[in-house]
């Protein structure tokens, strides 16, 4: 009995560790986050109602993954025609978007 349970503890550990690499190879390969993800969709269902404002680039991260994501994002969105000018202040923001509100869809 000792045995089986030893048996299945390691079959465990093996499964998890195959897992955890196979985890670790997609994220390697994965360019796309969350924003590049939720931004593709809803410009392939509704672009006409997709309208961007163009704020002050932050920093890039420091992780790996994440800066891989960023920079795929970034390049992504460069080629979109979805952006007027860009806003610096929160004001700035405020105006601009109610001006998207008031022009409606182009």
């Amino acid at each position: 009995m000792v045995g089986a349970m030893f048996e299945r503890v390691q079959t465990s550990r093996r499964r998890h560790r195959s897992l955890q690499r196979r985890i670790r190879r997609l994220d390697q390969e994965r360019t796309n986050g969350v924003c590049h993800a939720e931004l593709q969709a809803v410009l392939t269902t509704q672009s006409k109602k997709v309208r961007g404002i163009a704020l002050p680039l932050a920093d890039l991260p420091k992780d790996k993954l994440q800066r891989k994501c960023a920079e795929a994002f970034r390049a992504y969105v460069t080629n979109l025609d979805i952006f007027g000018p860009q806003a610096n202040t929160g004001y700035e923001v405020i105006e601009r978007v109610h001006q998207e509100v008031r022009d409606g869809p182009k």
